[in-house]
């Protein structure tokens, strides 16, 4: 006869029972194995309607706290991607339809059919006769403390990949792309779909489907964020969340053997595997994970980077995770009031790790981290909700901060751009330090297998993309003028004989609640930038991907203009997509070292007592990894313009390697004929020769050939 270990005690006139619990001991039973069926359901059972009442409760903090535009989208969302209604925002015209299981029973359908009403939408429309989408969930800081304006929305969207055809995932690719498309465009909404496959995260396999390439991130931290931060929004409930805490491997996958045999419950929960403890081997790379998410907020990227460095400090035990930790606060009460946020938790978690470490000045920042970080980082304002404020006023009694330190830290937002990239260098060298630290502690005896040095190679050459300081290089802007949504930018050119920066850049932002597409209703105008030439400081816009294609625009106060190669006037669009100023989509060309992929050419042109001359000639040049370069062309007191065409192909044959994309404009007030035609030419005969030299035998070569 089988036998296992149940715990029951009696917790406010409830019967709380935990298979395989450890905290709660109170009496020990010794049951049949044939009763564990009926005590494994009634346990998740019970669970469940903890585990609904929490995830219910995040779900309503998170719509609380969006704007009324936030609002209206986060509710849409599920609804496009579970119909397929002809005019509405993600309509794509396919056979191949279907929706996200049980979401006609969430609150939230209900909301968005409102939506449908307003479109006219076909009632029979609304219920899909199939449902290939296992559960759509949220992963990231929404319904905490930490939501802020800001926040993006990060959505997994959980298939079956062995149910589904090649021709319904063409279709749900192009449907979340245009939903993807419609909440950038009409809501200024950064959203994210990652399509995961339920056995494949079970498998601790977490590239996507479709999405970010997440390959790389540690599969244990990540796996931990998504237990620890996840909001079901529909479809079946992940079973880790109504399995008792603090389960082994081993326990777990027996509990999940019994209770997924039962049919009613297999069409309820779905297993995405247990997590007991975190390989310590993977902290350096998390941490260095975290170095190349800092880009985008390197408050949290820092807060994140400790939570992860926090783990080397202890042992393997049911205590460790902080996942575990937050569910046996959930499953302990109904009552919201009791409940405490996980952001809560994981601060007063990283405050004793850097106390343990006994690095005064590394808990400072960590504390000036997580004070941005409740007051809504990089825009931030004091909290907006009673909890948040008792929280900030806890810690600034409990750090003793001062009111002007305080006063200051919120007027964030009128700090010079050189305080702001000063506080971001600051949170990125508090990361750098935990690496470097994390090196000492773990990687030092540690062997690293084939795919856990390539790993390593592509999160270290992120790194140096991020952080390392080369000739050339466009500097970054801070996050805070990333976060920001410019609708127009203006360049204004002082005289030429001014002796530096003569090009100033102003820009002007959309009002939060305007119109969609290149408004012409805009902010005031502030001053962001300036240079000694329009190319760099195009090269910044771009760069910092602070112009967005189809919906910013820049003008010139100048009586200069761009052409192309045929001579005809072009707008910052085109240029725009010739740099391609995007972060690569794949994570494999960290793997090798960087190489040019392409270069753009601008040739400035004018006329000097009638006859057309070229004044100067400068580039912008991308390469493989995504960092971008500014070269100038120096003519050295060439007059002629055939050598100084030559002088520019010389340049560009500098950079050119591996099908370097080369994209030729000219800056005039009226195109000079034949200008790019022949640099162009130039290029490709010094192309040419360098390719017969190559090949030419050695005794036979004739370096004095040139352009005869």
């Amino acid at each position: 006869m089988q036998s296992v270990d149940l715990w029951v005690f009696s917790q406010d006139d409830q019967v709380f029972c935990l298979v395989y619990g450890t905290e709660y001991k109170k009496r020990e039973y010794v049951v049949d194995m044939s009763g564990v069926m009926a005590d494994r359901t009634s346990v998740i059972e019970r669970n469940r309607e903890f585990f609904e009442c929490y995830n219910s409760l995040r779900l309503k903090q998170a719509i609380e706290r969006f704007s009324s535009r936030k609002k209206d989208i986060f509710i849409k969302i599920p609804f496009l991607i579970h119909t397929n209604i002809p005019g509405c925002p993600g309509f794509v015209d396919s056979n191949e339809t279907g929706g996200i299981f049980y979401f006609e029973k969430s609150p939230l359908f209900r909301h968005a059919k409102r939506f449908a009403e307003q479109v006219n939408a076909d009632e029979s429309n609304l219920s899909p006769d199939r449902f290939f989408i296992q559960g759509l969930y949220h992963i990231g800081s929404l319904g905490t403390l930490t939501q802020s304006k800001g926040s993006d929305f990060d959505f997994w969207v959980l298939v079956d990949t062995r149910s589904i055809s090649t021709p319904v995932y063409a279709f749900l690719d192009r449907k979340l792309k245009k939903i993807q498309k419609y909440c950038r465009d009409v809501y200024n909404q950064q959203v994210s779909f990652f399509i995961h496959d339920a056995e494949k995260i079970k498998q601790n396999n977490f590239a996507p489907i479709y999405g970010e390439n997440l390959s790389i991130a540690p599969i244990g931290l990540l796996k931990e964020e998504f237990y620890r931060t996840c909001i079901t929004i529909a479809g079946k409930i992940p079973l880790w969340f109504v399995v008792p805490p603090g389960v082994t491997d081993e326990d777990y996958n027996s509990f999940a053997e019994t209770v997924l045999s039962l049919r009613s419950l297999r069409e309820v929960y779905v297993n995405l595997g247990n997590l007991e403890s975190i390989n310590k081997n993977e902290l350096s790379r998390g941490v260095l994970w975290h170095i190349s998410k800092s880009r985008d907020d390197s408050a949290k990227a820092l807060i994140k980077a400790s939570l992860a460095a926090s783990y080397c400090l202890q042992e393997k035990d049911a205590d460790n995770l902080l996942c575990d930790t937050i569910k046996r606060k959930y499953l302990l009460s109904l009552d919201e009031k009791e409940l405490v946020d996980s952001y809560v938790l994981a601060f007063d978690r990283i405050i004793d790790f850097y106390g343990k470490l006994k690095a005064g000045r590394r808990l400072g920042l960590i504390k000036l981290a997580i004070f941005f970080r409740l007051c809504g980082y990089p825009f931030v304002a004091p909290p907006a909700t009673d909890l948040e404020r008792r929280i900030l006023k806890k810690y600034i009694h409990e750090w003793h901060l001062g009111s002007s330190k305080v006063k200051k830290m919120l007027a964030y937002q009128n700090w010079s751009e050189s305080e702001k990239n000063i506080l971001e260098q600051s949170f990125t060298n508090g990361i750098a330090y935990l690496y470097n630290f994390l090196k000492k502690v773990i990687l030092k005896n540690h062997n690293m297998s084939p795919r856990e040095q390539n790993e390593l190679t592509i999160l270290q050459n992120k790194t140096i993309e991020y952080l390392k300081e080369k000739p050339g290089k466009i500097p970054r802007c801070s996050v805070y003028l990333k976060s920001r949504r410019f609708c127009q930018f203006r360049i204004w050119q002082k005289s030429s004989e001014a002796p530096k920066n003569f090009w100033i850049l102003f820009a002007a932002e959309q009002p939060e609640e305007g119109s969609q597409h290149r408004a012409d209703s805009r902010g005031v105008e502030k001053f962001l930038y300036s240079e000694d030439s329009l190319t760099k400081v195009l090269g910044w816009v771009m760069s910092n991907m602070l112009y967005h294609y189809a919906f910013s625009k820049i003008l010139v106060d100048s009586p200069v203009r761009l052409f192309d190669s045929f001579n005809q006037p072009v707008d910052f669009d085109a240029f725009y997509l010739a740099l391609q100023p995007w972060p690569q989509l794949s994570d494999s060309f960290f793997a090798k070292p960087a190489f040019w992929d392409r270069i753009i050419v601008i040739i400035n042109c004018g006329k000097k007592k009638g006859k057309p001359v070229i004044n100067a000639g400068s580039c912008l040049i991308k390469n493989s990894w995504g960092e971008i370069f500014y070269d100038d062309v120096r003519f050295e007191e060439v007059e002629k313009i055939e050598d100084k065409c030559y002088a520019i192909a010389r340049k560009i044959k500098k950079y050119a390697e591996n099908g370097l994309n080369l994209f030729l404009f000219q800056l005039a007030e009226n195109p000079v004929e034949s200008v790019i035609e022949r640099v162009r030419e130039i290029f490709d005969f010094l192309s040419f020769r360098d390719k017969s030299v190559e090949t030419m035998p050695a005794g036979k070569r004739k370096p004095y050939l040139d352009l005869l």
